[in-house]
């Protein structure tokens, strides 16, 4: 399980960030998040692990920046990224890929078991990437040679493209937002509000794909050239990423849901699609025959 939340701190009077002190607010974040897991997910977890800890943007007094150490804050905000797993599965995935390789292993969550499955199915032939685009955060995976090198997490996705457009004004709720992204076009709108959804609509998709070819351009830059670009999303959001990569983008990217993983992943008529499961699921039928 991944989940990415917000986080708010606000300090009496102005006070010097330090590694310290954001690790103590973080700390106070975390108090009961394993407990939570635990107990949501009972039947297979008696123990579990976090595999993924990153924060993802800092606002110090209400102004993103890079890094917050270092600054003086009445304010602190940051968007932190974390991925839980069960104790059992772990041990069962690092006793089969122990057997594969003595190199050190690094583990994240769903995004990069998809990006994992996704190389196999290409057979590890050239460098690919995989963009695991959730409702929080867009995990951008970089595969060389069959092999993840990297995770660069974006504090990026449907919902808080929404959100955007719902505190723009352009809708009346966050979920009218999520409609309005997802449907082909604003003409179903009365004129008076169809301008300013449909330039809402632009807004987001090009903010999403600014965001990652910003992302992308060093990795370019460092000789990093996909032979495969693809981004998977829910079934549901597949037209919002659709229309925010069918501008010009320093690599060709196809927008795929869980049928990206057929046919190692085998799908029933009467059963919904969840992409990140099935990449999940496929990640684990393919590694685990070795």
């Amino acid at each position: 399980m991944s989940k990415t939340r917000s986080v708010r701190a606000d300090f009496s009077e102005p006070t010097l960030l330090t590694e310290s002190a954001l690790a103590s607010v973080i700390r106070e974040a975390e108090k009961g998040i394993t407990e939570n897991f635990r107990a949501a997910h009972r039947e297979i977890a008696e123990a579990v692990r976090a595999v993924e800890k990153k924060i993802t943007e800092y606002r110090v007094n209400g102004y993103e920046v890079s890094s917050a150490v270092g600054q003086k804050a009445q304010t602190l905000e940051l968007t932190l990224l974390e991925s839980f797993a069960p104790e059992n599965a772990v041990a069962r995935f690092a006793a089969s890929l122990s057997a594969l390789t003595l190199a050190p292993l690094e583990w994240h969550g769903a995004a990069a078991a998809c990006a994992g499955a996704r190389a196999a199915l290409a057979h590890g032939e050239g460098d690919t990437l995989t963009l695991s685009a959730g409702g929080e955060a867009t995990e951008v995976c970089i595969t060389r040679r069959g092999v993840l090198h990297e995770v660069v997490s974006l504090p990026l996705g449907m919902r808080t493209a929404a959100r955007a457009v719902w505190e723009e004004g352009a809708a009346h709720s966050v979920a009218a937002a999520e409609a309005l992204l997802r449907a082909a076009s604003a003409s179903a709108l009365a004129d008076s509000r169809r301008t300013e959804a449909e330039a809402a609509r632009v807004r987001q998709t090009e903010r999403f794909r600014r965001a990652v070819s910003d992302a992308l351009a060093p990795k370019i830059s460092a000789g990093f050239l996909p032979r495969q670009s693809l981004l998977l999303a829910d079934e549901s959001n597949l037209s919002f990423y659709s229309r925010a990569f069918g501008e010009p983008f320093p690599t060709e990217v196809s927008v795929r849901g869980a049928e990206a993983f057929a046919p190692t992943v085998q799908f029933f008529r009467e059963a919904g699609r969840d992409t990140f499961f099935a990449g999940e699921a496929a990640f684990i039928a393919l590694y685990t025959k070795f």
